[in-house]
């Protein structure tokens, strides 16, 4: 049997017919030679998910204060009309007298305006979440955000400034609003539940404290989260300036 004899050839040989985890294997770049983008992709997306869930919740949160807010002014302006001409007897005078003196009803007003405009408004940024809308991506979104935060958050402030200073002026007993004058009257019984309505406007009151906190955390929470994207693009563009 002819013994075999090495030659030059042989690393080329060893090299074809050796096992292929024998050898280093080359590195293979993709077809533009850089690195594939989609893993910084995801890690941005992991990245801004986090700020954007809570956010998400407090929209969630501001859309049902608000629409519970909504509600119960729309029930104490309609308990007003539908019983404002009624009478009641006077246990002092024995006089039959009407159950509600003159109201400024514009605190009323103000509270159920702000409250049905902040639900449409989180309803809407809820809606844009939606995989067929793309206004996130827009640059219009941010001046959005912004634009309707600030806006929402003086009107939750002066819409609580003016319903308490309204009825502070109650306990004169000379300028009345459906807060002051149910509560001055919560221990009557009659047709009007007083104790109900002045519960609601309590409850209205306290709500719409939350809902002005919640939307300024919301605020801050979006500034921050579209300064590290700003950043981030910056980064990218001076990382990559042949883009």
């Amino acid at each position: 049997m002819a013994s075999h004899q090495n030659t030059s050839y042989e690393p080329y040989r060893a090299g074809r017919h050796g096992s292929d985890h024998s050898a280093e294997k080359p590195l293979v770049l993709s077809a533009t030679g850089r690195k594939s983008p989609n893993g910084n992709i995801s890690r941005n997306r992991q990245h801004r998910a986090a700020p954007n869930r809570l956010r998400i919740i407090l929209r969630v949160f501001i859309l049902a204060l608000a629409s519970t807010i909504l509600a119960l002014q729309i029930h104490s302006i309609v308990v007003y009309f539908n019983t404002r001409e009624d009478a009641m007897q006077n246990t002092q005078t024995g006089w039959r007298v009407g159950q509600w003196p003159v109201l400024d009803k514009n605190p009323t007003w103000v509270m159920l305006g702000v409250s049905a405009g902040s639900f449409l408004v989180q309803a809407l940024a809820l809606i844009t979440l939606c995989s067929c809308f793309h206004f996130q991506d827009s640059m219009w979104h941010p001046i959005g955000v912004y634009f309707s935060s600030v806006i929402f958050i003086a009107a939750w402030i002066g819409a609580l400034v003016y319903f308490k200073i309204i009825d502070s002026q109650g306990a004169n007993r000379n300028h009345w609003d459906i807060w002051s004058y149910t509560c001055y009257n919560r221990a009557q019984t009659g047709n009007v539940p007083w104790k109900a309505l002045c519960i609601e406007m309590e409850y209205t009151f306290v709500t719409a404290i939350v809902i002005a906190v919640f939307e300024i955390i919301n605020l801050i929470l979006f500034t921050i989260s579209h300064k590290d994207e700003r950043s981030r693009k910056a980064y990218k563009k001076v990382k990559t300036p042949w883009k």
